[in-house]
């Protein structure tokens, strides 16, 4: 690797933080990846629908909040769970 690898090795390991190594082209291994990849396809998705870009920021709230009261991979704990410790409230 790199010497900026080997930096970000050492801070996390001093700020005991996980990291996973994952291969160059295994981007399913990656949640930021998979997010961005998910957020895109709902972008996608909502400016065809609005054929506008004009409800891209209506897109984006509505997939944060798809994304974050979706339960994560393979379990069925809600992410806001697993991440504040409590449900994600419904909107109004």
């Amino acid at each position: 690797g790199s010497s900026f690898a080997g930096l970000v090795t050492a801070v996390c390991r001093i700020l005991r933080v996980p990291l996973t190594t994952v291969s160059p082209g295994n981007h399913r291994a990656v949640r930021v990846e998979r997010f961005f990849r998910y957020l895109g396809f709902v972008e996608k998705i909502v400016c065809a629908d609005a054929q506008t870009f004009g409800a891209w920021l209506g897109g984006i709230t509505f997939a944060l909040y798809a994304w974050n009261a979706s339960p994560v991979d393979g379990t069925d704990i809600v992410r806001s769970v697993a991440e504040k410790g409590r449900d994600f409230p419904p909107t109004h």
